[in-house]
C-alpha cells in the first residue's frame, strides 16, 4: 500500500493514506508499522495521534485496498 490508496479498516471505516511508518525506516523492504490516514467516514476508537495533522492506524487494522493511487 502506498500514498493515495483509499482502505478499508476491520470495522468497515473508509480512510486515504496520507503517510506510511515503516517498522524498519532505513531498510527499503521493510514492512509498514502504521499508517496516517485522512478518514472519510466517523474516526474509530482504535486510530491514534502522536500530535500530528493525520490520524494513525495500525497496519493489522486494515482489511482491504479499495482504489489504488497511480
Amino acid at each position: 500500500m502506498k500514498v493515495g490508496d483509499l482502505i478499508e479498516c476491520n470495522g468497515g471505516h473508509r480512510a486515504v493514506i496520507m503517510g506510511v511508518e515503516k517498522l524498519y525506516p532505513r531498510h527499503p523492504d521493510s514492512p509498514a508499522r502504521s499508517y496516517e490516514v485522512l478518514w472519510l467516514n466517523e474516526e474509530p476508537s482504535y486510530s491514534y495521534s502522536h500530535g500530528g495533522k493525520f490520524k494513525r492506524v495500525s497496519a493489522f487494522a486494515v482489511k482491504r485496498v479499495l482504489s489504488e493511487s497511480r
